[in-house]
């Protein structure tokens, strides 16, 4: 069995990214990103994207709104690979911890053999 997920690392770098150009160092900055990586990890892609999408549409200035949907995209492209809640639920890691993941991915694997950029990581 091998399942491809995106290292929470990454997610979270990306939505921090977005958060300081959208409320630069404000504390309610820091609150809407918790929230969404709280909600990615805890709920999954759909809730994730919904929130998302509120937080498009409350969005006013150019720069902001182009941070915005550039984390869209960045959700959208990989929402095949945002599984943290199922990851959870068998015991899989989800970030990077221990395994450093090549290019913000990683691969589970209990019989497969890693290639290219993965690495194995064993089930719990």
């Amino acid at each position: 069995m091998t399942a491809t997920g995106l290292d929470f690392y990454h997610l979270g770098e990306n939505v921090h990214k977005a958060r300081r150009v959208i409320s630069g160092g404000e504390c309610r900055g820091k609150q809407w990103a918790g929230a969404l990586l709280h909600t990615a990890k805890h709920e999954g892609y759909g809730p994730l994207w919904e929130r998302l999408l509120e937080l498009r549409k409350e969005t006013r200035g150019p720069a902001r709104r182009k941070a915005a949907d550039r984390l869209l995209n960045y959700v959208s492209d990989r929402r095949e690979m945002i599984r943290y809640p199922e990851f959870l639920a068998h015991g899989w890691q989800i970030g990077s911890g221990r395994w450093r993941a090549s290019a913000g991915w990683y691969r589970i694997a209990s019989k497969a053999p890693a290639s290219g950029g993965t690495r194995t990581m064993p089930r719990r």
